[in-house]
């Protein structure tokens, strides 16, 4: 069994893996534009006599920490055939050990989630996911509150712009504003630069267009359940400090942290 990084030859095969395991079909262009980056696939395969069977990635993001600048990997694409399951965790080992970077973020499914929580150590955040209903929106929300982990702006609009499948929009009031992408009746809240009155006033006027519910991804409760959000069962987020320099401060996700599909 041989682990290594992604080449150009091996879309056909992970295409394959894509759609066998998690029902998805696969674009080379969506691909790219997941784990091709400066040049080289930040992905990572597991392969048994020339056919992988095994597929993740480490996708590198720069962030704003405490106003420090720092890189952090967003584990993403973890599939194992199912013929081999045993062989994910060393695959997921083998891409952390070649990161070079601050930190490492994921959002694992329940499956996975043992290899990052119990094996590998990672910090849990196991309530991160909330919705919220029009009646359910406080109005006298006046506190402030911004995160300290903030992805970086470059980032954040390679993230937003240079998506080849998704919309996503944008509102601001004064210098707050939130990016969010709609679906049928709901919106997912996939970034809020700040809680304050302008975000409840934001929040007003997506239900004033007639959405009936807001998805949010944070990596803290105190500040969604206080504007009124819900608690909702999820997959739960978990990261880990490589540089020093950063342990201790608690990584807020949002749902812009994840490769949303």
């Amino acid at each position: 069994m041989i682990f290594r990084k992604v080449s150009g030859h091996d879309f056909e095969q992970i295409k394959l893996l894509y759609k066998k395991m998690l029902n998805f079909d696969m674009s080379k262009v969506f691909y790219e534009y997941l784990y091709f980056l400066n040049g080289n696939y930040c992905s990572v395969v597991a392969e048994v006599d020339e056919r992988i069977i095994a597929h993740n990635a480490i996708i590198p993001k720069k962030y704003i920490i405490n106003n420090k600048e720092a890189l952090i990997g967003l584990s993403s694409g973890g599939m194992v055939d199912l013929d081999y399951s045993g062989v994910f965790f060393n695959l997921l080992r083998y891409g952390i050990k070649n990161f070079q970077g601050d930190g490492i973020i994921a959002f694992p499914n329940k499956n996975s989630e043992p290899f990052f929580t119990k094996l590998l150590k990672f910090n849990l955040v196991a309530e991160n996911y909330f919705s919220m209903e029009v009646n359910d929106l406080n109005f006298h929300f006046k506190s402030l509150h911004s995160s300290k982990t903030i992805l970086r702006s470059d980032s954040l609009k390679y993230r937003i712009n240079k998506h080849p499948k998704n919309e996503y929009l944008k509102l601001v009031n004064n210098d707050t504003f939130i990016i969010y992408k709609k679906f049928s009746n709901e919106v997912d809240l996939i970034f809020v630069s700040e809680f304050n009155k302008d975000l409840i006033n934001m929040l007003k006027i997506l239900f004033n267009k007639g959405f009936e519910k807001i998805n949010f991804i944070y990596g803290s409760t105190k500040e969604p359940i206080s504007i009124g959000f819900r608690k909702v069962e999820n997959n739960v987020f978990t990261y880990k400090w490589i540089n020093k320099d950063f342990k201790g401060i608690k990584f807020n996700c949002q749902m812009i942290d994840s490769d949303v599909f």
